[in-house]
């Protein structure tokens, strides 16, 4: 029977894990083409153009807050942060999906099929 404290470190381990090899499973498969409304989302902040009500005002928000502050310090383009904010928010959500998934199935081999599938 394993004890409590190595039970949650073996979670921990768990999480840690599978968030990291999302992030390295979208960082290896990215590019920085804009295509589509991308295009359109990057020039709106370049300009800090957040005057109308718009469906991704929140995606704009925060790239505009992470290009402002760590984009610009790496020498990033507006594009390339677009791109990092999607695979940091991609491998924390696979990582959330871990946890709701051995919460609601009890066990780590459900959750990491249930994270795989998903």
């Amino acid at each position: 029977m394993a004890v409590p404290n190595e039970a949650a470190r073996a979670y921990r381990i768990d999480l840690l894990f599978v968030t990291l090899a999302a992030f390295a499973l979208y960082a290896a498969n990215f590019d920085y083409l804009i295509r589509g409304d991308a295009s359109q989302y990057a020039d709106y902040i370049i300009r800090s153009d957040f005057h109308e009500l718009r469906l991704h005002f929140g995606f704009y928000a925060v790239v505009w807050l992470v290009q402002h502050s760590l984009g610009s310090v790496l020498g990033l383009t507006v594009p390339q942060t677009m791109v990092w904010v999607n695979v940091v928010a991609g491998a924390i959500t696979v990582g959330t999906m871990y946890a709701f998934s051995r919460e609601l199935l009890g066990g780590r081999a459900e959750a990491l099929v249930a994270t795989l599938i998903y």
